[in-house]
């Protein structure tokens, strides 16, 4: 299932999205059509066009230094070091597209990103996307809206739409219920979090929204290369500057 589309995605490296509790938390069947419907899009030309035709307009629109270069012509760059500022370009361009785009590139992978020039960033992802459905969207827009801006309703309301209310203290806490303005990015806790959840989940008989695993891949993907950079970042700050 995900290992499928990992693997011939060139993303298993950092998926360990499969932990015990995992296959008692889904709906199996809807997880595999919306893991279907990403391989299928991979290999769909036209449409992976149109994505990025919509992704360079909105790029510009954000106010991101990032350029999308979906053509591959760039060479990965592993010696590249992320700054701050850049940090929180990719963070912004992540909290952005969840808000304002209707495909999702989930590929945020540190090898995705190169240094087009002194002032932008190169953004070369694999074509993996995902166009999410309105209710899932609203969903993971209203638990940001109610974590960053202290609405407990709509952060509430978010953690229902994906399925994961029994789970709320735990992502309470993996959002950092003290200090957003110098949040360290770690792949490991992150992992972490995703065992608990499932396993909330489990216990409570509840099955986690199917197209929460696009999100994981994501955000898997986007951990990974603020983790590489080692920054602290104004979590709280950036997100406030997309709403």
């Amino acid at each position: 299932m995900l290992k499928y589309l990992i693997e011939n995605s060139d993303l298993k490296a950092i998926l360990k999205f499969g932990p015990q509790n995992f296959f008692k938390a889904v709906d199996l069947v809807k997880t595999l059509e919306v893991v279907n419907r990403i391989r299928k899009n991979s290999s769909h030309e036209a449409l992976w066009r149109e994505v990025c035709l919509e992704t360079h307009d909105l790029l510009k629109d954000s106010g991101d230094r990032i350029r999308l270069d979906h053509s591959h012509r760039r060479q990965a760059q592993s010696s590249l070091s992320i700054s701050s500022v850049q940090g929180e370009w990719i963070l912004h361009w992540f909290f952005y597209q969840i808000f304002y785009s209707r495909h999702w590139i989930l590929d945020f992978r540190r090898k995705s990103w190169g240094l087009d020039s002194e002032t932008w960033l190169d953004w070369a992802p694999k074509a993996l996307y995902f166009e999410p459905s309105v209710e899932f969207k609203k969903g993971v827009q209203n638990l940001y809206l109610g974590f960053y801006l202290d609405q407990p309703e709509l952060f509430q309301s978010g953690l229902k739409a994906l399925g994961v209310d029994p789970a709320r203290d735990i992502l309470f806490q993996h959002f950092g219920n003290e200090d957003q303005t110098a949040v360290e990015f770690r792949l490991a806790h992150l992992e972490s979090t995703f065992a608990q959840v499932f396993a909330a989940c489990a216990k409570k008989g509840v099955h986690v929204h199917a197209e929460f695993s696009a999100l994981g891949v994501m955000l898997l993907s986007l951990y990974e290369t603020l983790e590489s950079a080692h920054l602290r970042l104004n979590v709280r700050k950036v997100f406030e500057n997309v709403v």
